[in-house]
């Protein structure tokens, strides 16, 4: 019997191992191009991709392995030295297969410290997001604000534009009524001007021959 994924535990190792390597990888793509924002320097990235290209490494390793597995015989009672046999390599196999887990096993622990690493650098992320997007919506509850006092101030501009456009209007309603009575004042000035200048004339005619008749009456009384 040959092994098959969903009865081997060993796959779900290997599954397991692969979806870490899988989660360093992207987080390791995140912070690569933020070193600065997280605090991460140079070396702590360098030393997150070495445990990276290992781990693929290994599980490389471990799929060459399975791809040419052990196969078990199936004994007959006619062929017992050779079931002995088949028996005897199928032990050394999961000898071997027991001392992969093991040593699997025994670095677990390593890497269940890098992948509480790798969650306290998403949930360390998903805060940072948090705190962005509260500040965020803080920054337009401010703009709102801001853009309605800008309103009110526009509206309270307006009602003033238009009462001294009503200013202005009467303004020039008066303005013109008052033109008009000037007018009037001025022809009428104008006409008693004109009078005044005739009586000026003929009084001044009247004297003139006063004064000659009496020339006159001296030069004939002489």
């Amino acid at each position: 019997m040959s092994y098959e994924k969903n009865t081997d535990p060993f796959f779900d190792v290997k599954e397991e191992i692969e979806q870490n390597v899988s989660t360093a990888i992207t987080l390791f793509e995140i912070a690569e191009g933020k070193l600065e924002e997280y605090g991460l320097t140079k070396f702590d990235i360098e030393a997150r991709q070495e445990f990276i290209d290992n781990t693929k490494q290994k599980i490389r390793d471990i799929q060459t392995n399975l791809a040419n597995p052990p196969k078990r015989l199936k004994g007959s009672s006619s062929k017992i030295q050779e079931s002995n046999s088949n028996n005897n390599n199928n032990n050394n196999n999961n000898n071997n297969n027991n001392g992969l887990f093991n040593k699997i096993r025994s670095k677990s622990r390593y890497e269940e410290v890098i992948e509480m690493e790798n969650t306290n650098f998403i949930e360390n992320e998903s805060l940072h997001q948090t705190v962005l997007i509260r500040e965020q919506d803080d920054q337009l509850d401010s703009l709102y604000g801001t853009a309605r006092n800008i309103h009110e101030i526009a509206s309270s501009m307006r009602s003033e534009i238009d009462d001294q456009n009503l200013l202005l209007d009467d303004l020039g309603e008066h303005v013109e009524r008052s033109h008009g009575r000037l007018e009037s004042v001025k022809n009428k000035v104008t006409w008693i001007l004109q009078h005044n200048e005739e009586k000026r004339s003929s009084l001044c005619i009247g004297i003139l021959i006063i004064v000659l008749i009496i020339l006159l009456v001296l030069l004939i009384a002489a």
